[in-house]
């Protein structure tokens, strides 16, 4: 959360849950939510096992995809460096002049913009399975610092007492996701861009997303 509320396997609520149903009713059809392990996405939606897949950007993958396939722009995601609840760092912080402070980021997760500091010593990466698990080792001060999206953080500072809550220093990156078609897909793409154009432009997505700030 506040993507994805997985229950014994099925997608049952979350950002993402909403997401497709409206992008589906809007469409005129029925979301059919299929999960996937991150490994077989790409070829899910090559074959069409899946129809659709959000909140992607192209600069994420290593070949270009097809400018047909991606939808209209969708949200902007940015990554918030965090200092825990206890914290006395200052807002923003100096990349070039920090010095030996543990960060936590997710495995595999690429962070352009901390490369630097990282290569140099100056940040040491402190390794998690995912952004929740990163936020948790802050709050609990197992890490100096952190960075994960800012939904990611409005929505685990809402179940934080004030003065627990995580503190946005900042904005270390910002990408613009869209939605992929599948290279096969089952619907009209035509039918399936027009219902990512309206959840955007109607104000569909907006108020999605405030239901989890």
């Amino acid at each position: 959360m506040p993507f994805a509320h997985v229950v014994a396997g099925r997608l049952q609520g979350g950002i993402l849950f909403e997401m497709m149903n409206q992008i589906a009713a809007n469409a005129g059809a029925e979301a059919r939510i299929t999960i996937l392990p991150p490994k077989r996405v790409d070829a899910a939606l090559d074959n069409g096992q899946v129809d659709l897949h959000c909140l992607l950007a192209p600069a994420w993958f290593d070949k270009p995809v097809v400018a047909e396939r991606w939808s209209v722009p969708l949200l902007v995601l940015d990554d918030l460096l965090l200092a825990g609840p206890g914290s006395k760092e200052a807002a923003p912080i100096d990349l070039d002049s920090v010095k030996g402070l543990s960060v936590g980021l997710v495995i595999s997760y690429r962070y352009p913009a901390l490369d630097a500091a990282l290569r140099s010593g100056r940040l040491l990466r402190d390794d998690g399975p995912s952004q929740q698990r990163v936020l948790e080792k802050l709050a609990l001060g197992r890490t100096d610092l952190a960075v994960a999206n800012s939904l990611m953080v409005d929505w685990f500072n809402k179940s934080q007492p004030t003065t627990q809550r995580l503190k946005p220093l900042q904005t270390v990156h910002s990408v613009t996701t869209h939605c992929l078609l599948s290279a096969k897909p089952a619907m009209a793409p035509a039918r399936i861009h027009a219902g990512v154009r309206q959840l955007v432009q109607s104000g569909q997505l907006k108020t999605i997303l405030a239901r989890y700030r």
